[in-house]
């Protein structure tokens, strides 16, 4: 699959990539109810497999699950690792309500996708937005 530049960065980019919301399961707001880890997985992998070379995902999706489920399709990939972008300007509650967070978030959020996600440290960047 052709990639393009993404931005000024140095990154390049299939115009189609894998968008994990989703697979994150049921208990949270925006929930798009249960989901069965191992076809999710699966299907990231055919994503990859058809040369799609970035994941879409956040830790408000399923309350972290997401980004666990797509930890769980990095480690059992043995192709081309793909970009995984992540968000953090929302967090939840324990009721799974969603609501905007503050800059003083964003370094522990960042640090619990890390440790959610740890395939991603060989290769993490922080793109400015």
């Amino acid at each position: 699959m052709k990639t393009k530049r993404l931005g000024n960065s140095d990154l390049f980019i299939t115009p189609v990539g894998f968008g994990a919301w989703a697979i994150g399961g049921p208990g949270w707001e925006f929930a798009w109810g249960a989901q069965d880890d191992k076809a999710s997985i699966a299907a990231i992998h055919r994503a990859l497999k058809l040369g799609v070379n970035w994941i879409d995902t956040a830790a408000v999706y399923g309350t972290g699950h997401s980004e666990e489920v797509v930890a769980r399709a990095l480690m059992s990939w043995d192709g081309p690792r793909p970009y995984v972008f992540t968000k953090c300007g929302l967090r939840w509650d324990e009721h799974g309500k969603v609501r905007h967070v503050w800059n003083d978030y964003v370094r522990s959020a960042s640090a619990t996708t890390v440790s959610r996600v740890p395939s991603l440290l060989p290769g993490l960047c922080a793109i400015p937005t």
